[in-house]
This record gives C-alpha cells, structure tokens and sequence, in this order.
C-alpha cells in the first residue's frame, strides 16, 4: 500500500513539474515575443481584427464591440504602467517555481500523513474478542 502511495506521489509531483517548467518556458516565449518590435501593435490589431467567418453564425459581432475596446484599453495601459519585458523576465522564472514549491508542500504532507496512517493500522494488532 505505502509503494502504491509513494508512486502516486511521484505521477503527481512529475506531472505538477512539468506543467511548471511548460509554465516558464511559456512566459519565457510570450516575454521574449513581447520584447519584438510593435508587439504591442499587434495585440492591438489582433484585437481589432474580424471574426472569423466559421464564429459568425454563433456570435454576433456587435457583441464583441465592448470587450474589443476593453481589451484595447487594458493593452495602452500596460504599456504605460508595467515594466519592460526585460525586467520581466528576471521574476518570471523563480515565481513560477516558487509556486511550483507551494504546490508540492501539500502533496508531500498529504504523501507523508498517509504514509504514517498506513504504518500505524499495519501495526495495530487484532484483538480477539473475549469469550471466543
């Protein structure tokens, strides 16, 4: 029972650092992408761009007016108040991995507490019932 334990806890704690180091190398891309020429025009454009004609049936494009101009409001604002993407990047990566670490302390006291659960009913010895 406790190897069961123990290798659900490695399956999980290997699936949770992969998505954390895919996390990273994703912010990386997104930040070094953001770093290029007229990114910041191209989200713009993107933004402004038409749907696509397989959307249209399903969504009205009149609906799409107020969070299109939303989104172009959040856009001009973040490249008057958020810092260089350069700066960025200093953060990204240990943040990621300090999540990373958070997540895995509760899997590793879940891991731990089962473990010692397991070892105390295994011990525990049967008692017979008197008179038998």
């Amino acid at each position: 029972m406790k190897a069961l334990l123990w290798s659900a806890f490695v399956l999980l704690g290997s699936l949770w650092t992969a998505v954390a180091a895919l996390t990273a190398r994703l912010a990386r891309w997104l930040l070094e992408t953001a770093t290029g020429a007229g990114a910041a025009e191209a989200l713009g454009s993107a933004v402004q761009a038409p749907l696509p004609e397989a959307l249209v049936p399903w969504i009205d494009p009149v609906w799409l007016a107020v969070p299109r101009e939303l989104a172009l409001d959040a856009v001009q604002w973040a490249q008057q108040f958020a810092p260089s993407p350069e700066a960025l990047m200093g953060w990204v990566s240990p943040l990621v991995w300090t999540v990373w670490g958070l997540g895995m302390l509760p899997l590793l006291a879940a891991t731990l507490l089962g473990h010692w659960l397991i070892s105390r009913n295994a011990r525990a010895p049967v008692r017979a019932e008197p008179g038998r």
